[in-house]
């Protein structure tokens, strides 16, 4: 074969080879992911070709508005971005038959927490507490995912303090939370559930990551949350 047919031959196969991947690939997905303007799929901004136009991703509905694109915004709405952005929340106690040590000594219904939280479109979150003062730490982060419609797990670190002398020597230990929440129907507020689960110091500074020993449960608390978007 000559160098020009065989090149041509290898322009026809890659073609085809691409072709029936994104044949199956719609066929098998359902839902085919791609990139287009922000400004609406396919949608050139104002001026000639796609100058200044940026990416964004996309997905694929058959049967939707003739089979159009959807920015992954539009298709996902609140499951995707709902619980991005700053809330007011409290956290009260709420009995756990099943675990009777719960909330030692606390009546149900009692305002365990408040203040302020954000959920970051990155999957972090930070927590400003209301109910602890600063000289004791006050400041939380922690890590979230989307679980289910509208629905969200948060794992959460605190780190307490004791009072002075001082952050190293008054070290408490480390307390894990764990909560689920559900975005109301507007974006507007949640509400859900939550674990803690505070662990006994272990700290020794000499002893590499004593200070996440997790070793031994010194109490846990259950109880509910409920939060309101702080609205621009």
């Amino acid at each position: 074969m000559s160098e020009s047919r065989l090149r041509w031959a290898c322009v026809r196969a890659s073609q085809a080879l691409a072709l029936g991947i994104a044949v199956v690939g719609f066929t098998l997905s359902g839902a085919a992911q791609a990139s287009c303007a922000d400004t609406g799929p396919f949608r050139p901004t104002s001026g000639s070709g796609l100058d200044g136009a940026r990416l964004s991703d996309a997905v694929y509905r058959p049967g939707t508005d003739s089979g159009r694109l959807l920015s992954v915004f539009d298709e996902q709405g609140e499951e995707g971005h709902g619980i991005v952005g700053t809330w007011k929340f409290e956290w009260r106690a709420k009995a756990n038959p099943s675990a009777p040590n719960d909330n030692p000594g606390i009546p149900d219904g009692a305002l365990l927490d408040f203040g302020t939280i954000q959920w970051h479109d990155d999957g972090t979150e930070i927590t400003i507490s209301g109910g602890r003062t600063p000289a004791v730490g006050d400041v939380c982060m922690g890590s979230w995912r989307y679980v289910g419609h509208s629905t969200y797990k948060l794992t959460h670190l605190a780190m307490g303090y004791g009072p002075p002398p001082g952050p190293v020597l008054g070290y408490q230990g480390l307390a894990v939370l764990e909560m689920t929440v559900t975005v109301d129907p507007g974006s507007r507020s949640y509400h859900g559930s939550f674990a803690l689960t505070q662990y006994a110091s272990k700290f020794d500074p000499t002893v590499p990551n004593s200070e996440f020993d997790t070793s031994t449960v010194e109490f846990t608390l259950t109880g509910t949350v409920k939060a309101a978007r702080l609205a621009p």
